[in-house]
């Protein structure tokens, strides 16, 4: 197999962050959610359709 070929089944990695949210555009909400840290408080909007993730230590700091 020549150079050309394998470079057409290379995987591009994508590197996805909550520090940088545009990273997130094109992301399953399995992928999403796992970047989530496990003690941020979930909790649903109050208008709309949604969910919230609160980071405790910083309360005003809220991902949607």
């Amino acid at each position: 197999m020549g150079l050309l070929a394998k470079a057409r089944f290379a995987v591009k990695e994508i590197i996805r962050s909550l520090d940088d949210l545009s990273s997130l555009r094109g992301a399953t909400w399995e992928e999403a959610e796992s970047l989530i840290p496990k003690d941020w408080i979930r909790g649903d909007m109050k208008k709309g359709e949604g969910v919230k993730f609160v980071n405790p230590a910083k309360k005003e700091n809220k991902y949607y």
